[in-house]
């Protein structure tokens, strides 16, 4: 049995990716066509998931520079995404967060069951001040555990333009 590897960049990103090749038979190369396009089918999806999760924030940023946001009014907004920023690259999950006198006093991470968790650790933007709402996306927020995030206010994006 041999193993041979093989990687794929994206986005600066490498994906590495493992051949097997039992006595003559090389699991890829094409003896089983079938093989071959589960295959080819089971990287077009992780490519496409691994590109998708990639930009979350990118995207988003896009349509509200180009929509605009209504105001975003004091209270609990349901439906937020939380933007965390590492490597480069962005990573979002749903929350709520509350907002007072125009900036987010508490934010919360949901999970899958639909539970939420406050996010217990201390934030606050660049100034050591409330994060405050630009055009439905909250200014960079920052914790004392070194994280990065931006809360998304998704339900103030205007409608496209027909």
């Amino acid at each position: 049995m041999k193993i041979f590897e093989s990687s794929i960049n994206i986005k600066g990103k490498s994906i590495y990716i493992n051949f097997i090749k039992f006595k003559n038979q090389n699991l890829y190369s094409g003896e089983s066509k079938k093989m071959k396009n589960i295959f080819v089918v089971m990287i077009f999806i992780l490519v496409a998931s691994f590109a998708n999760a990639q930009d979350c924030f990118v995207r988003i940023q896009k349509a509200f520079d180009t929509r605009g946001a209504y105001p975003v009014s004091d209270n609990m907004h349901l439906n937020v995404y939380i933007s965390y920023f590492e490597d480069g690259s962005s990573r979002c999950i749903s929350g709520k967060a509350l907002v007072e006198n125009k900036m987010i006093v508490s934010v919360y991470m949901q999970y899958e069951d639909n539970t939420y968790e406050l996010l217990d650790a201390k934030f606050y933007n660049s100034e050591k001040q409330q994060p405050r709402i630009v055009n439905g996306i909250s200014e960079m927020i920052f914790t004392d555990d070194g994280e990065k995030f931006k809360v998304i206010f998704i339900d103030v994006l205007k409608p496209k333009q027909e």
